[in-house]
């Protein structure tokens, strides 16, 4: 085989001389490299992800005598990693990881898969989200769940936006529940959150079933 190069623009040589056979090895070869760096670019970037962290605590008077089908149910979804299922008590402990922010949506669909799987009974949730790429910020979500809303939430909204240690305030619906979102005071309040939910109860806001809280924003 001529292994002198062919001569593209500004003297790049790549392709060899002569037969197909060469050029078609050659090309195979080049396209299986390629795929290599890539595939291993993107086992890198796996490897170096933040992933987001959930944390969920469900109270139940009645449990199925194992928890291998809500482990399953997890382990079906492709996002959903690193699922550790426990039991204290009367609680259901669920702790998994995420490619992305899943935002409440993912409890709300654990939480159903539960009752589908024999976990009756159940008394409240808590739940709390962690990404990693959102450490550091000073603005709080909190969803909250309840049976009954009233007709808006002005009243409640006005009361937060007059706390000292929160700002930028923006309360609203989202899928059944009512989200709050606002700037912490630095150092944050760490009771902030507990006197949210006394002041929905006082506000017509009733039957909580649950909520989440998360670092971050979540739009």
């Amino acid at each position: 085989m001529n292994l002198r190069p062919r001569t593209w623009p500004g003297n790049l040589r790549l392709l060899p001389r002569g037969g197909g056979i060469g050029r078609r090895y050659f090309l195979v070869n080049l396209i299986a490299g390629l795929l290599l760096v890539a595939t291993g670019q993107a086992a890198v970037a796996g490897l170096f992800s933040r992933p987001v962290a959930y944390s969920l605590d469900i109270a139940y008077s009645r449990f199925p005598a194992r928890d291998l089908g809500l482990e399953n149910w997890l382990d079906a979804h492709r996002s959903i990693r690193r699922i550790k299922v426990t039991r204290q008590s009367n609680h259901l402990n669920i702790r998994f990881e995420t490619t992305r922010p899943l935002g409440i949506a993912i409890l709300q669909k654990v939480v159903a898969e539960c009752e589908e799987l024999g976990y009756q009974g159940r008394s409240g949730f808590n739940g709390k989200l962690f990404d990693a790429k959102q450490q550091g910020s000073r603005f709080s979500t909190f969803w909250v769940s309840y049976n009954r809303l009233p007709a808006d939430d002005r009243a409640v909204t006005a009361w937060l936006k007059a706390q000292p240690g929160a700002g930028k305030v923006v309360v609203r619906r989202e899928a059944g529940l009512v989200v709050f979102e606002f700037e912490n005071s630095d150092p944050p309040d760490p009771a902030l959150n507990g006197e949210i939910l006394r002041q929905c109860e006082q506000n017509g806001y009733q039957g909580r079933q649950g909520f989440m809280h998360a670092f971050g924003r979540y739009p």
